[in-house]
Parts: C-alpha cells; sequence; structure tokens
C-alpha cells in the first residue's frame, strides 16, 4: 500500500467513527429518556440479587415478605414513589437504601422484613435479637439499665454484625449493578455502531465494490464503540461544569 494514500484511507474512516460515536451516543440518551430502561433493569435486578441470596439461606421465603420488604423499602426512600426510586442513578438508588437501613435499624420491630431484605447474609439469630428489641440498642441501654449486662451485650454484638452485612450487601449491590448497566449499555452502543457503520460503508461501497467493506464497517463500529462513553463523559463533565 502506498503511504502517501494512507492518509486518504484513515481521514474518512476517523470522519466516520466519530460521527457514529456522536449518533449512538446520542440515540441511547434517547432511548434512556424515552423508555424506562433504567426503571425495569434496576428493579428486576435488585429483586433477583436479594431473591437469590435470601433462598441460599431459606427456601421458605415467600414471596409475600420479598413484596412486604420492597414497599417498605420503598416507603422509607421515596415516600411510596416505585418508579421514582428504581429511575434513580444507581450511586442514588443505594444511598438511599442505605438511609432506608439505618431507619430500619433504629426501629427494627417495624421492619423486620426489610432487614432480612437488606442483609440477605446475617445470621437469623442475630436478625431476631435485633428485630425482638424495642427499640435502638443505644436508646435501650439509656431507657433500661437494669436489662442484664449479658444480654445487652449480646444485643449489642448482634446490631454491629447486622449493620455490618447491611453495609456490606448495599456496596455489593452497588458494585454489581453499576457493572451490569454499564455492561448492558456499551453492548447496546457497540450494536448501534456496528448497523450505523455497515450502513454507511456500504451506501458509499456497496458489497462487491471493494473487498474489504465488511472490514472497514467493523473498524469503524469498534472505534466509535470505544469513543461513545468517551464522549458521553465529557458531556456529562460539561454539564456539571456549567452547573452553577
Amino acid at each position: 500500500m502506498d503511504l502517501d494514500r494512507l492518509p486518504q484511507i484513515l481521514w474518512p474512516l476517523a470522519v466516520a467513527a466519530v460521527g457514529i460515536a456522536l449518533a449512538a451516543t446520542a440515540i441511547v440518551q434517547l432511548l434512556k429518556d424515552l423508555f424506562p430502561f433504567r426503571r425495569w433493569f434496576q428493579r428486576r435486578f435488585l429483586n433477583r440479587w436479594f431473591s437469590e441470596r435470601l433462598s441460599e439461606r431459606s427456601k421458605s421465603i415467600a414471596s409475600a415478605q420479598l413484596l412486604a420488604a420492597e414497599k417498605d423499602l420503598i416507603h422509607l426512600a421515596t415516600g411510596g414513589d416505585r418508579d421514582a426510586f428504581y429511575d434513580l442513578e444507581t450511586a442514588q438508588l443505594c444511598g438511599q437504601m442505605n438511609s432506608a437501613a439505618q431507619m430500619a435499624l433504629a426501629y427494627p420491630q417495624r421492619h423486620p422484613d426489610l432487614l432480612r431484605f437488606l442483609a440477605p447474609e446475617a445470621d437469623e439469630h442475630d436478625i431476631d435479637l435485633v428485630t425482638q428489641a424495642p427499640d435502638s440498642a443505644g436508646r435501650e441501654s439509656t431507657n433500661a439499665p437494669s436489662q442484664p449486662s449479658a444480654a445487652m451485650d449480646a444485643l449489642l454484638d448482634a446490631r454491629n454484625r447486622v449493620t455490618h452485612h447491611l453495609q456490606r450487601s448495599i456496596d455489593a449491590l452497588q458494585i454489581s449493578m453499576s457493572f451490569r448497566w454499564k455492561f448492558f449499555l456499551q453492548i447496546l452502543i457497540y450494536a448501534i455502531c456496528l448497523v450505523a457503520s455497515l450502513v454507511c460503508v456500504f451506501t458509499v461501497k456497496p458489497y462487491g465494490a471493494g473487498r474489504f467493506s465488511f472490514v472497514e464497517a467493523l473498524v469503524i463500529a469498534v472505534v466509535a464503540g470505544f469513543l461513545s462513553p468517551v464522549i458521553s463523559d465529557l458531556a456529562a463533565a460539561i454539564n456539571r461544569w456549567r452547573k452553577p
């Protein structure tokens, strides 16, 4: 291949890749705005996440308990607005879950199903100790000094272990759900880029007119798919910079 002609080949490919990346970014953002993909994905993922872990601990977990825990969680997190809860960014959703967990720990008798829902790997005996306490451990210690020290120590230890499981469970959920959501979006972006690249290449050079038409389309799609998240991050950074 003549090196003098290399810029004439690479320049159109680069322009096409950037243009398709911009178009794919805009299309994905439009789809996220018009359709409740995030809401559907996060609700399905959260339900499956906790159902699998609860079923590993106890085969007798009823779907009614999961529904009650979900209703309690949404009530504490967003005042009962289910769509608003599941449409939050993953970090915000998990932040609201953490706030709801703190409320459930402060008043365990009112939220026993929610504690089991948010801490599926916590020991059942610890959950029972915490949920049978009339109030939070700190308040119990000040209002009931006559309670035996051993029982109070057991309650505090159980509460600390449940708190630890709550925090780790929500952190693990955030990491896993963020990864799956980004992977889903990346697959969607690459699919859009590939279709757009094939349309562009075969419109300019019909199949059979050039030997490397499909290879060119594939290269453009890969480069555009790599550039699309970069463009999305740049747009988000500009929006944050423009905010007062």
